[in-house]
């Protein structure tokens, strides 16, 4: 059955009517439609446009630092040749001065005595001596010669903040004996040794030519005593009878070869310092360091974008320590240099060693700036994610003020940035709704954090709806404002730290002759912003302890 048959005739008479109705008030419909969904900007928006030119990454200063090694055992290799391996060394000595006993044999004599008896009358009187014990002064004396041995390798060790130098030493040798008492004694001279360690304490600095300069402090010990017997001990006894039994000794005598070898420990100590200053020549230690000299450029790729190169221009030296360590020596110089982020590499052509200063600085820095952009698509997201379809309501004196963010746009205008809402309004007393754009403008600003930027002093552009600004201007200046102002901020964190993660990784992968390069983790640093064309140019510095250590020891090679 159709649907024509099945319609009774009142119902068709009800349509009829209303298309009849319908017809009469069409146009006052379509005015009705067309006036609530007309979109205008209440508010004259600012001209498009960021900063033509995004101002080139400035050149740092830096401090960056330069190691060199010099390991003990090269030291000693270089320094052993240098050091005499045998000395000869001689003296003399009186052992003394006995009185021999011998007798004195007796004898009988006689003298004239006179006397007076009247007369003068004289006579022969003999004179009878007894056998008697005496003594004959006899000397003796000695004569020694030995031979100052070293007694193994050169030792290097740390001590402190310095090294350590020491040569052990071996000292053999012989008495000789002379002199009538020796030959009525029968006294020998002795073969005698002993063992010492002379060394010296140094501390190093370098001068303004790049020369090691070293000041020592003598040591040592002596592993055996420093007393050694050249003679020994002997006695003679005499029987003289009933005169008596004299015995007379001599010895033993004693060497003290810490007075005797004085000079030439002495002599030996300014060796081995000779020896250790003599295998750190100035010349080799100079040209090993000019090698390394030159400017460094290091390529840092990046996805998804043209690779940039990190380039370094050393300017100047400082001293800052020659120091002993477990295994050998360091030597830690400060270098000044330029550091900067360039589409292009450093020439790297070998520059001038300049002087030597001197420095306190006990770690380095090494100062870049780097540029990240911030596509105006975050802040954007960000702003959209939290307005985009909220409803706003106030209540004022004349009514309720109900306002919904309809859209949201954003991009930038000469050095600020023009934050766009497009709202649907429903004021007291009108009839319908109002729709369209509000603009704000505001200045990029970093935040404390040091690596988000928000959109600061947002202030509203030029009204043109002065009756919608009238009814709405509270509402907009109080909550949506202030919900604005808690969105428009963006981390940059992840962007730096990629940044950042490239520099290292570039760094740790470059391959320069003759220098191994290292540097740690950045801190992060964010300066200022710039309203690009299509972006937010964030600037930041990198702050890192950037090392280059020669390869090749200062000693040797």
């Amino acid at each position: 059955m159709s649907m024509t048959a099945r319609t009774r005739p009142d119902t068709k008479l009800r349509v009829a009517h209303f298309a009849a109705a319908a017809r009469r008030f069409a146009p006052g419909l379509l005015i009705l439609v067309g006036v609530s969904g007309c979109e205008k900007n209440l508010f004259q928006a600012p001209p498009h446009g960021g900063t033509a030119d995004v101002p080139p990454a400035p050149v740092s200063d830096s401090v960056l630092t330069l190691l060199a090694q010099i390991p003990y055992e090269t030291l000693v290799q270089a320094a052993q040749s240098k050091i005499p391996q045998s000395v000869p060394v001689q003296g003399d000595g009186q052992i003394g001065c006995v009185g021999i006993p011998h007798i004195n044999p007796g004898h009988v004599g006689h003298h004239t005595e006179c006397r007076w008896i009247g007369v003068r009358i004289c006579a022969e009187v003999p004179d009878i001596t007894a056998p008697s014990l005496g003594t004959t002064n006899q000397c003796a004396e000695y004569h020694w010669h030995a031979d100052i041995k070293t007694d193994g390798p050169l030792v290097v060790a740390q001590a402190g903040n310095g090294v350590h130098v020491e040569q052990p030493l071996f000292v053999s040798g012989q008495a000789g004996v002379g002199g009538d008492l020796a030959k009525l004694l029968s006294l020998s001279g002795k073969n005698f040794e002993a063992r010492l360690v002379p060394g010296v304490d140094l501390q190093l600095d370098m001068n303004d030519k790049w020369c090691p300069v070293l000041t020592g402090t003598p040591t040592g010990r002596w592993v055996s005593s420093a007393s050694v017997e050249v003679v020994g001990k002997n006695c003679l006894g005499f029987d003289f009878g009933s005169l008596g039994h004299p015995e007379v000794c001599a010895g033993p005598i004693n060497l003290g070869l810490a007075d005797v070898l004085n000079g030439q420990i002495n002599d030996h100590r300014a060796k081995i310092q000779d020896a250790i200053t003599k295998a750190l020549p100035c010349g080799a230690l100079r040209s090993k360091v000019e090698a390394q000299w030159h400017a460094i450029a290091i390529k840092i790729d990046r996805p998804d974008s043209t690779p940039v190169y990190l380039n370094i221009v050393p300017t100047a030296a400082s001293f800052s320590g020659l120091v002993g360590e477990a295994q050998g020596m360091k030597m830690t110089v400060r270098v000044a240099a330029k550091t900067s982020l360039a589409a292009e590499p450093v020439a790297t052509q070998s520059l001038s060693l300049p002087p030597l200063g001197k420095t306190s600085a006990d770690r380095s820095q090494a100062d870049i700036t780097v540029q990240a952009a911030a596509p105006y698509g975050l802040l954007l997201d960000e702003l959209s994610k939290n307005l985009k379809g909220r409803d706003f309501q106030q209540q004022t004196p004349a009514g309720a003020v109900d306002v919904k963010v309809e859209d949201v746009d954003l991009y930038p205008s000469a050095s600020s940035v023009v934050v766009g809402l497009k709202v649907q309004a429903k004021l007291p007393g009108e009839f319908l709704n109002t729709t369209g754009w509000v603009y704000l403008s505001g200045l990029p600003r970093v935040e404390k954090t040091g690596t988000a930027i928000s959109i600061n002093e947002l202030h509203f552009a030029t009204v043109l709806d002065n009756a919608f600004w009238k009814a709405a201007q509270s509402l907009f200046e109080t909550q949506i404002l202030a919900d604005l102002e808690a969105h428009s901020r963006v981390d940059l964190n992840k962007q730096f730290n990629d940044a950042s993660d490239e520099i290292l990784k570039a760094v740790h992968n470059t391959n320069v002759p003759g220098l191994k390069i290292s540097a740690d983790t950045p801190s992060i640093e964010l300066l200022d912003i710039t309203v690009g064309p299509k972006n937010l140019i964030a600037s930041a510095r990198l702050k890192m302890n950037f090392d280059m250590a020669l390869s090749a020891d200062l000693v040797g090679q």
